[in-house]
C-alpha cells in the first residue's frame, strides 16, 4: 500500500468515525429524552382521565350509599364500565376484600393489598401504572370511602369504611407513545442528517487546513532550499505519515549539505554512508572523498622523503650530543638523590638514637613503678590484716559489754529486792532502802552505758567489715596493676631492642649512601668533561 492510499483511507476513516461518534453523542440523548417526554405526556393525560372518572363516579356512589340504595350502586358500577378505556370498577371493604365489582368473579376476593395499604397510610387517593396482564399496562386508581354521620350506624367510628378502585386501560397510552415515538424518530433522523453533513464539512475543512500547511512547508523547502523547516511527525494518521516522509527527505538533504561543508573546509575524515545502492548523491560524495584522500597521501609521502634527506646529515651529531647531555643530567640527578638519601639516613639515625634513649628512660620508670606497686601491695596486705584484728577485738569488747549488761541487770534486781525488804522492816530499814535505791540507779546507769558501748562497738564492726572489703578490693587492683606494669616493662624491653636494631641499620644505610654519592659525583664530573670537549 503506497502513501497515497494510506492518506485517502486514513482521511475517510477519520471523517467517518468522527462524524458517527459525534452524531451518536448528540442524537441518542435527544431521542432518549424525547421518548421519556412522550411517555410522560401520555401517562399524565391518562392520569387526568382516571382522576375525572373517579371523581364523578365517587360522587354518584356517595349519594347512593347515603340513601342505602344497593340497586343504584350496582347500576352505577355497570354504567361506569361502559365508559371507553374503563376496564373494571370495584368497591372494597376496609380489609381489601371485594364487596361489589363490575366483574363478578372478583367478588369476595382480596385485591390490591399494597395499594390499599398505601391509601390508608396517605389517607388520600393513590394511582399508578400496573401490569396486570403481561405486556399490557393499565392505570389503577384507589380512593378511600370516608365515614360520615349517616354511615356510622352500620360501620362504627372508623375513618375509612371502604375503597373505590377503577382500572383504566393503557392502550391509549401505548398508542400515544407509539405515535409520538414515530414523530420523534422522524425528526431525530432529519436532525442526524443535518449533523452528519455539518460535521463532515467541518472535519474536511480541518484536515484540509492541516494538509495545506504541510504542503506549504514542502513548497518552501523545494523553492527556497530551507533546511530548517520542521514538520509535525507526531501521531499515526495519514498526515503524520506524509510529514515523516517529507521530514526524512529534508534530513537527508541536510546531512549531505553538512558533508559537503566539511569537505570544503578540508576535513577528509568525514564518513559518507549511502542509504541504498540507488543513493547516487551519497555514492558520488564517497568516491570524491576517497580520491581526495589518495591525492593528499601522495603529496604527504613526497614531502616526507624530502624532509628525511635534508635531516640525515645532522642527525648523527645531534644524537651524540643529546646522548651525552642526557647522561650528564642522569648522573647529576643520581648524585643529588644519593646525597638526599645520605642526609635522610643521618636524620633517621639521630631520631633512632633519641627513640632508644626515650625507650631506656621509659623502661627505668616502669621498673621503679613495679617496685612501688609491690610496696603498695605489701602495705595493703598489712593494713587488711590489722583491720581484721581490730574487727576481732571489737567483737571481744562486745562480749565484755554483754557481761557488764547482765551484771547491771542482776544488780538492779538485787537492789529491788533490798528495797522491798527495807520497806518490810519499816523505820529500821529506811537507811538500807536509800542505799538500795542508789545501787539501783548505779545499775541502771551501768546498763545504759553498756548499751551505748554495745551500739558503738556494732558500728565499729560494720565500718571494720567495709574497710576490710575495700582493702581487699584495693589489694586486688594493686595486683592487677603489678601484672599490667610487668607486661609493660617487657614491651618496653622489646621496644629498646627494636630501636637499637633500627639505629644500627640506619647507620649502615647512611654509610652506603655516602659512598654512592661520592661515586656518582666523580661520574658526573667525567660526563661534563666529555660534553665540553
Amino acid at each position: 500500500m503506497d502513501l497515497r492510499e494510506i492518506i485517502f483511507q486514513g482521511i475517510g476513516l477519520k471523517v467517518g468515525l468522527t462524524v458517527l461518534l459525534l452524531t451518536f453523542i448528540v442524537t441518542v440523548p435527544t431521542v432518549y429524552l424525547g421518548v421519556q417526554r412522550v411517555r410522560n405526556e401520555a401517562t399524565n393525560e391518562t392520569f387526568a382521565l382516571a382522576e375525572n372518572i373517579g371523581t364523578i363516579v365517587g360522587t354518584a356512589l356517595h349519594d347512593a350509599m347515603l340513601r342505602n340504595d344497593p340497586t343504584s350502586i350496582e347500576n352505577i358500577l355497570k354504567k361506569t364500565v361502559t365508559i371507553p378505556l374503563v376496564e373494571r370498577i370495584s368497591i372494597l371493604n376496609p380489609e381489601g376484600k371485594t364487596y361489589l365489582c363490575s366483574a363478578s368473579e372478583f367478588v369476595g376476593r382480596a385485591q390490591y393489598n399494597e395499594e390499599v395499604m398505601e391509601v390508608n397510610r396517605r389517607k388520600g387517593v393513590f394511582q399508578h401504572l400496573v401490569e396486570e396482564t403481561p405486556g399490557e399496562v393499565s392505570i389503577l386508581r384507589v380512593s378511600p370511602i370516608g365515614n360520615e354521620p349517616g354511615c356510622q350506624i352500620c360501620h362504627g367510628s372508623e375513618p375509612i369504611i371502604g375503597h373505590l378502585t377503577i382500572s383504566i386501560s393503557g392502550k391509549e397510552i401505548a398508542a400515544a407513545i407509539k405515535s409520538g415515538n414515530a414523530r420523534l424518530i422522524t425528526r431525530s433522523f432529519n436532525q442526524a442528517i443535518v449533523i452528519i453533513v455539518g460535521l463532515s464539512l467541518g472535519v474536511i475543512l480541518f484536515l484540509q487546513r492541516k494538509i495545506l500547511r504541510a504542503l506549504s512547508l514542502a513548497q518552501d523547502f523545494a523553492r527556497k532550499g530551507d533546511l530548517t523547516v520542521k514538520f509535525d511527525t507526531k501521531g499515526g494518521d495519514e498526515l503524520a505519515h506524509l510529514n515523516r516522509s517529507i521530514q526524512r527527505m529534508v534530513d537527508y538533504t541536510k546531512d549531505m549539505g553538512t558533508i559537503a561543508q566539511e569537505i570544503a573546509q578540508g576535513n577528509l575524515t568525514v564518513e559518507v554512508k549511502p542509504r541504498s545502492e540507488k543513493d547516487i548523491f551519497a555514492h558520488s560524495f564517497q568516491e570524491m572523498v576517497y580520491n581526495l584522500r589518495s591525492l593528499v597521501e601522495e603529496i604527504r609521502s613526497g614531502a616526507s622523503k624530502v624532509a628525511e634527506a635534508s635531516k640525515s646529515f645532522t642527525s648523527v651529531t645531534d644524537q651524540s650530543t643529546e646522548t651525552m647531555t642526557q647522561l650528564a643530567g642522569s648522573v647529576s640527578q643520581i648524585s643529588k638523590a644519593a646525597t638526599q638519601v645520605s642526609q635522610a639516613a643521618q636524620t633517621a639515625s639521630l631520631a633512632a638514637q633519641q627513640t632508644l634513649t626515650s625507650a631506656n628512660t621509659g623502661k627505668n620508670t616502669l621498673e621503679k613503678a613495679v617496685s612501688k606497686m609491690s610496696v603498695i601491695r605489701s602495705t595493703a596486705d598489712s593494713t587488711a590484716q590489722v583491720i581484721e584484728e581490730l574487727g576481732e577485738r571489737s567483737g571481744q569488747v562486745g562480749d565484755i559489754v554483754k557481761v557488764i549488761t547482765r551484771i547491771a541487770d542482776q544488780t538492779n534486781l538485787l537492789s529491788l529486792n533490798a528495797a522491798i525488804e527495807a520497806a518490810r522492816a519499816g523505820e529500821a530499814g529506811r537507811g538500807f532502802a536509800v542505799v538500795a535505791d542508789e545501787v539501783r540507779k548505779l545499775a541502771e546507769d551501768s546498763a545504759n552505758s553498756a548499751a551505748k558501748i554495745s551500739q558503738l562497738v556494732g558500728e565499729i564492726r560494720e565500718k571494720t567489715v567495709k574497710a576490710v572489703e575495700m582493702t581487699n578490693q584495693t589489694t586486688k587492683e594493686v595486683k592487677e596493676g603489678v601484672i599490667i606494669t610487668s607486661d609493660s616493662e617487657k614491651k618496653f624491653f622489646e621496644i629498646v631492642q627494636a630501636a637499637q636494631n633500627i639505629a644500627n641499620q640506619i647507620e649502615s644505610i647512611a654509610a652506603a649512601a655516602e659512598a654512592v654519592s661520592y661515586t656518582h659525583l666523580r661520574a658526573h664530573e667525567t660526563s661534563l668533561h666529555l660534553v665540553c670537549r
